[in-house]
């Protein structure tokens, strides 16, 4: 998972309704509602086909497993990479393409071959511009899908709610008052659950994804940031700061040093 944060928070909340559910009814089972549970989940499946292409519904699947294990920080190992790049294209292109076959993260190593493409230098700017805006246009994207479906989820839930409470009031000759208080009690079990999986599942999700996207985002623009200062023949050390500019106080390295290392 992206953070323990997460785990725990989850988990908290999990012992917080078990001890609700136990100390509010003697009969937890009360909660149980299969069948509500089975009309909200289909009931948010079908909705969502419905306003959305499979496609689009499978990438925002992929995006918040995606988040789930993302890093809350960017990642060094794109300041790390740029810093050996930049020594090297000061050394010429047989050195770049020589330290460009070794890269590791995906963005870098596309800026890299662009460059050894012979792609004019505002060109390659424009292009990774254009695929930082489409990676944008994707995580809105993802998020609008999760939050469509949180919006969907209190009404699959209340929709679980009315076809119990028909159920209930069709064996309402028949049944003692006993029997239909419990029979009540598991109807509007359904609502219940279209709340809480509006606002413990598809929003808090949907905010993951929002966050984890600033991030790669923010990682990107520093990685064109870097490489345009490279393709103007800056310093490496003059590129190892504008690096530290996107990267909070407490982890802002010391290129000064890493030079050192390397040369």
């Amino acid at each position: 998972m992206r953070s323990l944060s997460g785990f725990f928070s989850y988990l908290f909340v999990g012992v917080f309704f078990y001890l609700a559910i136990t100390k509010a009814t003697t009969n937890p089972s009360l909660f149980l509602n299969l069948h509500g549970l089975a009309i909200v989940f289909g009931g948010i499946l079908v909705a969502g086909l419905a306003s959305f292409p499979w496609t689009i519904l499978k990438d925002a699947v992929v995006a918040t497993f995606r988040a789930l294990n993302t890093k809350s920080k960017i990642n060094h190992l794109a300041s790390d990479e740029l810093l050996l790049l930049s020594m090297a294209y000061q050394k010429g292109l047989n050195e770049f393409e020589r330290v460009s076959q070794n890269l590791n993260h995906s963005f870098v190593k596309d800026s890299a071959n662009l460059i050894l493409e012979g792609i004019q230098h505002e060109f390659i700017i424009e292009l990774l511009e254009k695929r930082i805006n489409e990676k944008r246009t994707q995580v809105q994207s993802h998020m609008n899908v999760l939050l469509t479906l949180s919006k969907y989820s209190p009404a699959m839930g209340l929709a679980a709610t009315v076809l119990g409470l028909v159920s209930l009031l069709d064996k309402l000759a028949t049944a003692d008052m006993g029997q239909l208080g419990i029979g009540m009690a598991i109807a509007l079990s359904g609502t219940f659950y279209g709340i809480i999986i509006s606002n413990l599942i598809f929003t808090p999700l949907s905010e993951l994804i929002a966050s984890s996207g600033d991030i790669e985002i923010k990682e990107e623009e520093m990685i064109a940031d870097a490489i345009d200062s490279m393709l103007s023949k800056k310093n490496p050390l003059v590129i190892g700061e504008l690096i530290n500019s996107y990267l909070p106080t407490n982890q802002k390295l010391n290129f000064i040093e890493k030079i050192r290392e390397v040369a």
